[in-house]
């Protein structure tokens, strides 16, 4: 844990989580233009990960009026490409098929705001080992998700627009985040946003294609933040409320909890407890119901068991799956986690743990390099690029800088 302290372990870690995510994307470019999957994603994802690095510490030196205005209009144009890209894309004009996520969200959200249960829907995409129905890949966001979503579902009918309006305020967070109570540091955020904008897993196979992943994720790092720093007690209340609802998005989320509770525990176990109280009382109240009216149809709980299609490769997948993620939460959870930076880190490492694992599984069972499961490493890269840039090497590195006059 020592050098992750220090600027050169940050960019190590930083550097090859990045990769991780987006050799996903460069393997699938590499796959549609029929060049050598073997090193043609590699070269790509270390160019790319290595130019997004240097970029994002350059623009986190800047002063606040240049680092606003790139943020800006990086934000303009990701909105832009989105709008001019995802509707051709959805209706299947650009490429056929497509992702299926969007749509699995659309129709269990449309679903739940006619009063209907919506995990008795299904998926666009057939699916060989659906357990839930023969028609579609089984609905795997808990019920959380589609709460968050149904604002969007009930105004625009389409909940991917979820991603330009989460990475807006989630850079109007970290510009709050990485500042003071009155002076915001948007060149630190902006040089965050172009880190994540640089991957082409984020940028095409998320914001531009209307995935989830990065949503969900967004969400709950920005309730984390809110819930943290909020000073009043309602302010408290909805952050934890927001929080709630992220973390009741994913089953695999819900390890954060600890983490989460060791981070607040400076502030008093008082304190602490009454923050995650209204976090534990929005996880239970929105995911305890949804199961308890039909379980045998609750399908994320379905959907979270990939480890079973693995073990033929690996024996007893799930309980190595399991016995590790339990294990780097009791290495990280005990006297690691004593500030919002250190949480970040555990957080990050931790969800890229299962990552890895099945990584490795698919690898091994393709008797190739497989990178179809790297891209849900971006949940735990989000984590570890803002950790970085708020541990102290990150911040007298990056962006502790005179203002402007």
């Amino acid at each position: 844990m020592i050098s992750m302290t220090g600027r050169f372990g940050w960019l190590f870690v930083l550097f090859l989580s990045g990769m991780l995510v987006s050799l996903h994307s460069w393997d699938r470019i590499a796959f549609y233009i029929k060049l050598d999957r073997t090193l043609f994603p590699w070269l790509c994802a270390f160019i790319q990960v290595s130019v997004g690095l240097w970029l994002a510490i350059s623009i986190s030196r800047f002063q606040r009026r240049t680092g606003f205005i790139i943020g800006v209009v990086a934000l303009l144009i990701v909105t832009m490409l989105f709008s001019l890209i995802f509707p051709p894309l959805n209706r299947g004009e650009i490429i056929s098929g497509g992702s299926d996520r969007d749509e699995a969200l659309n129709v269990a959200t449309q679903a739940l705001l006619n009063g209907q249960y919506p995990y008795t829907a299904t998926g666009a995409v057939p699916a060989s080992h659906s357990s839930v129905g023969p028609d579609g890949n089984p609905i795997s966001p808990l019920p959380g998700e589609l709460i968050l979503a149904a604002p969007f579902i009930a105004l625009i009918g389409e909940g991917a627009w979820q991603n330009p309006f989460w990475l807006s305020v989630f850079w109007i967070t970290l510009a709050w985040y990485f500042g003071t109570k009155t002076v915001f540091q948007p060149a630190p955020a902006s040089g965050v946003l172009v880190l994540l904008l640089s991957s082409p897993t984020i940028t095409i196979g998320e914001i531009i294609a209307g995935g989830d992943l990065l949503t969900i994720t967004l969400i709950l790092l920005i309730s984390c933040i809110w819930i943290r720093r909020a000073e009043h007690p309602v302010s408290r209340i909805l952050a934890g409320i927001l929080c709630g609802l992220a973390i009741a998005t994913r089953p695999h989320f819900f390890i954060i909890l600890p983490l989460l509770f060791a981070a607040m525990l400076n502030s008093g176990i008082v304190s602490a407890s009454r923050r995650m109280l209204w976090v534990a009382v929005v996880v239970t109240g929105v995911v305890v119901p949804f199961w308890i009216w039909n379980p045998p149809r609750f399908s994320p709980l379905h959907a979270g068991s990939l480890a079973l299609s693995f073990n033929d490769t690996l024996p007893y997948a799930n309980f190595w799956l399991y016995s590790g993620l339990f294990i780097s939460l009791g290495l990280f959870g005990y006297g690691i986690v004593k500030d919002y930076c250190s949480f970040e880190m555990a957080v990050g490492v931790i969800l890229l743990f299962p990552v890895l694992f099945f990584t490795m599984l698919a690898t091994l069972k393709s008797v190739h390099f497989n990178w179809q499961y790297a891209f849900y490493g971006i949940s735990g890269w989000v984590f570890l690029i803002t950790a970085a840039w708020q541990s102290p090497a990150g911040r007298a590195d990056a962006y502790r800088q005179p203002d402007e006059p």
